[in-house]
């Protein structure tokens, strides 16, 4: 869902930037339509049935410029979205199963033949705790993974697979990210806002994509999974952007995309969501299944009844997969006060 600021500052976009919006050819969607009806045949429910977006798709791909100013002046609103969306998952009571962790890896290896990539990027430089630079990796709750199960059959059945970017993150590893959305990405990605000034504008940016206390993040509970698309002979599918980079280009309501990679972001959303994961609609690579993410509509409205199974979890046993959960006091703590991440955004900007 689009909100009405949205919308409206995509008609100043067009208007001002130029861009242009052309209709689909007329088997486009007949062509696509069957891809997930395949896939929802496959899991074993109804189909999903695709609503073309309202303003077609682009014309021609954004230009560099065209995307700076989008990326700017979009992605503000889309950013302040998405923190308001958060504070609504904030309501949502979390109800700790104790479920264990499983490896992905591991868990795929029982589907013979099955077709799956995993990143081979170690767990970045900017990690805490010890993890900078050592392997990723790729464990779920096991409710998690048996619903990725579905997933990779879906996938697999129209010739395509799932390619897992990021999973579980382990103390230190979501902290060291935060730190690295505000010093690096968006800094470079907005030389113009000032770490003084216009903090407010980083810090809703880097909240919007990437989580600020453990009670919103899913990643840490075992419940989230970072996925883009690949056919299976390992060529990427055309998003719109690049993993894990930020700003409006990446929201999955944006209109700017081509008719590939509208495809592919419905390609996404859609067996995700026949397999019974929510889809974080700030970020068109995140679904999760059993966290307080999954207790909300797209819109924000909280679903009456909803009991989630995960939260987020220090640690656990590689043996057994049991887990050592967060006391409930600290899931609001913040990983860093507002006053330190703004003065790692004063000194990186120097």
């Amino acid at each position: 869902m689009t909100s009405g600021e949205a919308k409206t500052m995509v008609v100043e976009l067009n208007s001002k930037l130029n861009i242009r919006f052309e209709k689909p050819r007329q088997e486009f969607l007949p062509g696509v339509q069957p891809l997930v009806n395949r896939m929802a045949e496959v899991i074993g429910v109804e189909s999903i049935i695709l609503e073309l977006p309202e303003n077609g798709f682009l014309a021609q791909p954004l230009t560099n410029t065209q995307k700076k100013t989008v990326n700017r002046d979009l992605g503000i609103i889309y950013a302040a979205e998405s923190v308001a969306f958060q504070k609504k998952l904030m309501e949502v009571h979390i109800e700790e199963s104790d479920e264990r962790m499983v490896s992905l890896p591991d868990y795929f290896a029982q589907l013979s033949g099955a077709s799956v990539s995993f990143s081979d990027k170690p767990f970045h430089p900017a990690s805490e705790n010890g993890w900078a630079g050592k392997p990723r990796v790729f464990w779920t709750r096991e409710g998690v993974a048996q619903r990725l199960l579905s997933v990779v059959n879906a996938l697999n059945a129209i010739d395509l697979q799932p390619h897992f970017e990021d999973a579980f993150r382990p103390v230190g590893v979501q902290e060291g990210l935060l730190k690295r959305r505000i010093t690096q990405f968006i800094l470079l990605e907005h030389p113009d806002w000032d770490p003084e000034k216009d903090f407010d504008l980083i810090m809703n940016e880097a909240q919007s994509k990437t989580a600020i206390t453990p009670r919103i993040a899913g990643h840490k509970g075992g419940a989230a999974v970072d996925v883009t698309l690949r056919t299976v002979n390992g060529d990427p599918l055309p998003l719109g952007n690049d993993y894990p980079m930020g700003d409006a280009l990446v929201n999955l309501n944006c209109p700017y995309v081509t008719a590939n990679e509208w495809q592919t972001r419905q390609l996404f959303l859609t067996v995700m969501e026949m397999s019974g994961f929510a889809v974080y609609p700030g970020e068109d690579w995140h679904a999760s299944y059993g966290d307080n993410l999954a207790g909300a509509n797209p819109d924000g409205t909280l679903i009456s009844g909803y009991q989630t199974r995960y939260g987020p979890i220090k640690n656990f046993d590689p043996n057994t997969g049991k887990v050592f959960p967060y006391d409930a006091a600290e899931y609001d703590k913040h990983f860093f006060s507002r006053e330190e991440l703004r003065q790692l955004a004063i000194e990186a900007r120097k």
